[in-house]
């Protein structure tokens, strides 16, 4: 991971992550719909998608009360062709996250580059950020990546509990 703070209220972290399947198999994944399939203990409420699945202005919900509560998510880009998507998640009253996933086909695979935009918006929403999102952000990526990797090659869902069990 690599960090860089623009100033007290925004915060930006980089991360990369090689799976080994193609774009096309790993793109599609990237959507609130298919993460049922990869990521356990994934909820949301798809509030509007034309299609069903991740599209450019697809909006939905999740909850996670360590993060703040209901965060509505916006797909603010959706670039199959480039293996581009954006999301603007909204913690109302705490903080706004944008994440950046761009992907690139690489000999073995693809590889995703993650950029995470924190933005508080609020001195509660700042201590939130310092306090819950930052010292767990690397083992939540590390899930995340590990869970993709094993479903992409396995076609199996990673429980949270074989993973965390060994990576504490």
């Amino acid at each position: 991971m690599m960090m860089e703070t623009m100033n007290e209220r925004r915060t930006v972290l980089y991360f990369e992550t090689r799976i080994a399947a193609p774009a096309t198999v790993v793109f599609p994944l990237l959507c609130p719909v298919r993460e049922y399939d990869w990521i356990d203990g994934w909820e949301c409420e798809v509030l509007y998608s034309a299609s069903g699945v991740a599209e450019n202005n697809c909006v939905f919900t999740t909850n996670n009360p360590e993060r703040g509560g209901e965060a509505i998510w916006t797909v603010t880009r959706y670039e199959p062709e480039n293996c581009l998507i954006q999301f603007s998640i909204q913690y109302p009253g705490q903080f706004i996250e944008k994440l950046d996933i761009c992907g690139e086909e690489t000999q073995g695979g693809t590889l995703l580059k993650w950029r995470r935009t924190y933005t508080a918006l609020s001195e509660s929403g700042q201590a939130l950020l310092e306090a819950v999102v930052a010292p767990h952000i690397d083992l939540v990526m590390g899930y995340l990546h590990a869970a993709l990797d094993h479903y992409c090659q396995n076609g199996a869902m990673l429980m949270r509990s074989e993973f965390f069990a060994e990576n504490r």
